[in-house]
């Protein structure tokens, strides 16, 4: 699931929050790279099957992987903090709103800093 969740990514990059593409609009160019990737495998559908569990977000597995992708966008800001000038503390911050979103109000704070 967490790696048919990153292969649209293959195609269209990783959208973040700060890109400034409503939350509708990135589902829809995720899903139609989805669709278009998958017809690439013999596994397609099955492919299509575990992104859309991952998006719908109500599976255990889907939540806990959406949570680590969450603490990865904080791990890898203070990582591109240590290479730049740029303050990326907005990154943290969106980290830890969404962490906090799914249920783990203490996790990032001050944990990774």
């Amino acid at each position: 699931m967490a790696i048919c969740h990153d292969v649209a990514e293959v195609r269209i990059g990783d959208i973040t929050p700060h890109d400034g593409v409503p939350p509708e609009e990135k589902v829809r160019i995720e899903t139609e790279a989805m669709l278009d990737l998958a017809k690439g495998f013999p596994q397609g559908e099955r492919m299509l099957e575990l992104y859309r569990e991952y998006e719908a977000g109500k599976s255990a597995e889907a939540r806990f992987l959406k949570l680590c992708d969450k603490l990865d966008m904080a791990f890898q800001s203070y990582v591109y903090q240590s290479r730049t000038e740029k303050d990326l503390n907005n990154f943290r911050i969106t980290a830890n709103r969404l962490v906090v979103e799914y249920g783990y109000p203490d996790l990032l704070d001050g944990s990774i800093e």
